[in-house]
């Protein structure tokens, strides 16, 4: 199979303008930082009518995420494994298959125009890493599989990233939830509890919860490797991850997917209410949660860009 002209036509594809519009989020709504899970039933309404009903989205953001992705394969691997059991890979690859499926026909049904794509993961006779890749370029978002052994120590076994927000993925891949949040001000509470948090994912769910930062570029390719210019007054973009944690059934294992929006704040501002919680909530930030999210030195002037117009 041309794999190259799959990709295309997923492009072709997902760039339908019948398509529902890029979904919007607020979570920094009640004014506050905070790096607590806020772990919420998927399914929960945000204002996005059925793509907050879904797993995985397919709206007029998609293609741009999926042209991230062969972007990003160019210059570094996208997919990264340690320890993936192949039995958890095969199911978390016909889980998202079948999440797929689910936003093509919930997003076709209030949205005409819609395309099946080539199924190229389904190619049992292809390597496990070639499926996982064709997957991956198949969806909008990014993905992480965490598995934890007979005695209860976890690690990510799978990462997809391409559009991570300031930390590399080769740093994360094989590390616990612990490790892999260690370097978060202010995660003290939730790591103390993380042994729960996780039984608690193998046992209910889907969850949904959201991040949020401020970026001085729109790209969606934030690696550390890649050089941000310095913020210089005016407009920036408010980075969101809507990110979706379910279990992978009959494994001690669970789905992590991540779909990032990047949105300028001048279109933010717009709306008094959104700029006002969004100024408090980056006011809330003590110095170390400033410079972990790299707003230390221009807090202010982004707070005073954003009530402008207020």
């Amino acid at each position: 199979m041309n794999t190259a002209a799959a990709n295309q036509r997923a492009l072709f594809v997902f760039m339908d303008t019948t398509l529902p519009d890029i979904p919007r989020y607020r979570p920094f709504h009640k004014g506050i930082y905070t790096t607590t899970p806020s772990l919420m039933p998927l399914g929960t309404q945000f204002g996005n009518g059925v793509l907050d009903a879904i797993p995985l989205q397919l709206d007029r953001g998609t293609a741009a995420l999926i042209a991230n992705k062969q972007q990003v394969q160019t210059y570094r691997p996208l997919i990264l494994m340690s320890e993936l059991s192949e039995t958890v890979a095969h199911a978390a690859i016909q889980q998202l298959s079948n999440e797929r499926d689910i936003a093509q026909t919930a997003v076709g049904a209030t949205y005409p125009g819609i395309t099946a794509l080539h199924e190229v993961w389904h190619e049992t006779t292809r390597s496990l890493e070639s499926r996982c890749i064709a997957l991956s370029c198949a969806i909008g978002e990014d993905i992480a599989i965490v598995q934890i052994d007979s005695v209860g120590n976890d690690h990510n076994a799978l990462m997809s990233i391409a559009a991570p927000s300031r930390w590399a993925p080769e740093e994360k891949i094989g590390c616990s939830f612990i490790a892999t949040h260690m370097p978060v001000p202010h995660m003290e509470k939730t790591l103390a509890v993380a042994a729960n948090l996780q039984q608690m994912l193998l046992e209910r769910g889907p969850f949904v919860r959201f991040a949020w930062g401020i970026s001085t570029t729109p790209a969606l390719d934030t690696h550390p490797s890649v050089t941000e210019p310095l913020y210089a007054g005016g407009d920036a973009w408010l980075r969101t991850e809507r990110q979706v944690i379910r279990r992978i059934p009959e494994h001690k294992a669970f789905l992590f997917t991540i779909r990032v929006m990047v949105e300028p704040l001048s279109v933010v501002r717009k709306s008094v209410t959104d700029a006002n919680a969004l100024a408090a909530a980056l006011r809330s930030m003590d110095e170390k949660s400033r410079i972990y999210k790299a707003v230390d030195v221009h807090v202010d002037a982004l707070c005073a860009y954003l009530l402008e117009s207020s």
